[in-house]
């Protein structure tokens, strides 16, 4: 009765009809009726194409359901590519940490092994997985899902030479990211992108000395710290400071601003490396020392005769080296 009134009142591209037609497909898609649900979702499309950017976040919404009823009626073709309009339009909008990301990853894997496409789907999988255990705080039943995915995935034999190449997008830096709980850290988004995801899951300060503890590997730790307690961020340093594998220590926050305070602060605190409220420098910073310290490893590795761990140590500070010319190259381009 709703639609038809709407459909006398108003004109066939009114948002009110795309309203409509998202509420009556979605009792489709609840009945398993999917090819109805299909068809009321593609009415809500055409309006909203009409009235949205071709990039609105609104939009992805819809891609994806029009992409899972194709998929549940066997259509895997025009799921992939609504699935692909999706994760384009959330790519660009969301943080690379986010939830959504990670399961249009997991969706998409699921229609490309149906095409028997394995493995392009064991690298979406391997991206939900890397994502979900980045994202703020992640459940661990999410983990666990797509982590036995990927592993079901890896099983077929040919992704076998997938293997090897999933065990080394296992590798991480040797930092620890500590985050503040109460908000979506940008410092996050742009480490994640430095090190095309190959950093380890952010932790809380509450929890940090534990991980710490259980992994000596880590050399170094980028602190993300908003409290305007001097006492309480000393007290989290001095913790940090007292880890005797923790060489260096990254803070974000408001640094003293008197140059005896500043003096004072840096003799207490020798291991902290740079204090600024800028996120691009303090990564930046870890970059290139990272960077560095991986040419000085590689040099070691190679006097010793260890050609293996030199090419490594090499190949991870080149990549880190071109990752942070390219962030520099944007943000060039952004202020002129």
């Amino acid at each position: 009765m709703t639609l038809k009134i709407q459909q006398v009142a108003f004109p066939s591209d009114h948002p009110l009809l795309a309203i409509t037609y998202n509420n009556i497909g979605r009792v489709h898609e609840l009945r398993e009726h999917y090819s109805d649900a299909l068809f009321n979702y593609e009415k809500v499309l055409r309006i909203q194409q009409k009235a949205l950017p071709s990039k609105h976040p609104s939009l992805a919404t819809i891609y994806n359901s029009i992409a899972e009823m194709h998929r549940m009626t066997g259509d895997y073709s025009s799921s992939l590519l609504y699935h692909e309009n999706t994760l384009e339009i959330q790519t660009k909008s969301l943080p690379p940490n986010h939830l959504s990301l990670a399961e249009r990853h997991h969706q998409i894997a699921v229609v490309l092994e149906g095409l028997h496409r394995y493995n392009e789907a064991a690298e979406h999988a391997s991206c939900a997985l890397n994502i979900i255990r980045h994202s703020f705080e992640p459940k661990q039943s999410q983990v666990e899902k797509y982590q036995k995915y990927l592993d079901e995935i890896l099983l077929i034999p040919e992704c076998s030479k997938l293997i090897k190449a999933n065990n080394i997008n296992e590798w991480t830096y040797p930092f620890l990211l500590v985050l503040h709980p109460s908000h979506q850290s940008r410092l996050h988004s742009i480490l994640f992108d430095l090190t095309d995801g190959h950093l380890m899951p952010p932790s809380l300060s509450h929890e940090c000395l534990t991980k710490l503890e259980s992994n000596k590997q880590v050399k170094s730790i980028v602190l993300e710290t908003l409290s305007d307690s001097v006492d309480e961020r000393d007290r989290v340093l001095k913790d940090f400071s007292s880890v005797d594998h923790i060489e260096s220590i990254y803070l974000l926050g408001k640094p003293p601003e008197m140059s005896e305070q500043r003096y004072s602060f840096f003799t207490s605190f020798r291991k902290v490396s740079i204090f600024c409220e800028n996120e691009e420098e303090l990564a930046v910073r870890w970059a290139l020392d990272t960077a560095n310290e991986f040419r000085r490893l590689g040099g070691q590795c190679a006097e010793a005769g260890n050609i293996d761990s030199a090419r490594e140590y090499f190949q991870r500070g080149k990549e880190l080296y071109k990752r942070l010319a390219k962030i520099i190259d944007q943000a060039r381009s952004q202020t002129s």
